[in-house]
């Protein structure tokens, strides 16, 4: 027989845990990664509490309170989320499920638990799961530091600079389709596109942040392509290149994006352009290859 009183209550804190977590994760895209866990350990202490209120219950009855009020708790909580547009609706019979297996392992553990001072026991057990969960929401803030790209082209730093700095120049090994406006303010486009035009969909367009002739260029994506998956994050993202002359022959380039941010989309862009920025370093680096000449 299920103590209702003790339902009552144990589904209100495990509501409490679940709405609280995901209206932050509606924001915060790093809480919204831990969803599932959060969401299973909220009703595993909701399956606690119950057993606490419902002490000197038989095992079977405790761990169905704890079944039900883990999976109450979720189902709001899964509910809440689903309106907010952050799951799909398909997520609230498989996360409703999980949940109530965990309040009923809850309910379970409580039996043994609770058997002295249960408050105590489960405001100590509730403080652990949500450190612990807020720690691994900043472990989840990942790396918001530069991306770094260097080598070495085997050619003059200025002609190094000219391949970057001139239409003709970035059509000879960026793109079939590229022209730039050398001035602070200015535009270098390019398409990636064969079949695509300067001025269409695909083309993604750079500002000029500044430049030091021969020596650094910092651009800022302006415009991006159609279809592009970090529409947001790109916005805060701006990149510098270097070029340092030495020898007549050899430039070393150094391609440095900043601007990236702890949240989900920034930290996934952050890999798109660390594999992006390492990817054109090499073609420009073919693109003097000595076996080339």
């Amino acid at each position: 027989m299920i103590n209702t009183r003790a339902l009552l209550l144990a589904t209100l804190i495990g509501t409490i845990l679940q709405v609280g977590m995901v209206v932050a994760g509606h924001s915060n895209k790093s809480i919204a990664g831990l969803f599932a866990v959060g969401g299973m350990g909220f009703s595993l202490i909701a399956g606690l509490a119950y057993a606490m209120w419902a002490r000197g219950g038989t095992t079977p009855s405790l761990v169905l309170g704890g079944l039900a009020a883990g999976a109450l708790c979720a189902l709001i909580g899964i509910s809440v989320s689903y309106m907010l547009g952050d799951v799909p609706v398909s997520l609230l019979a498989l996360g409703t499920l999980s949940s109530a297996v965990t309040g009923a392992i809850g309910g379970l553990i409580g039996k043994f638990l609770f058997r002295a001072s249960g408050v105590a026991v489960l405001v100590v057990l509730t403080g652990v799961w949500t450190r612990a969960d807020a720690q691994t929401t900043n472990a989840a803030a990942m790396d918001t530091s530069a991306v770094v790209s260097e080598g070495i082209v085997e050619a003059p730093v200025r002609v190094v600079w000219e391949a970057w700095a001139t239409s003709d120049g970035l059509r000879s090994w960026l793109a079939p389709h590229a022209d730039i406006d050398l001035r602070p303010g200015g535009l270098m486009r390019t398409n990636y596109s064969a079949n695509g035009s300067i001025g269409d969909s695909l083309t993604i367009e750079n500002r000029i942040l500044s430049l030091d002739p021969g020596r650094m260029l910092s651009i800022q994506v302006s415009r991006s392509p159609k279809g592009f998956p970090f529409a947001n994050a790109i916005q805060h993202m701006w990149t510098v290149i270097y070029f340092e002359p030495l020898s007549e022959d050899r430039t070393r380039l150094r391609v440095v994006g900043l601007g990236f941010r702890s949240d989900s989309e920034s930290q996934l862009m952050r890999a798109f352009f660390d594999r992006g920025n390492a990817t054109t370093l090499t073609q420009l680096q073919r693109r003097f290859s000595p076996t080339r000449k």
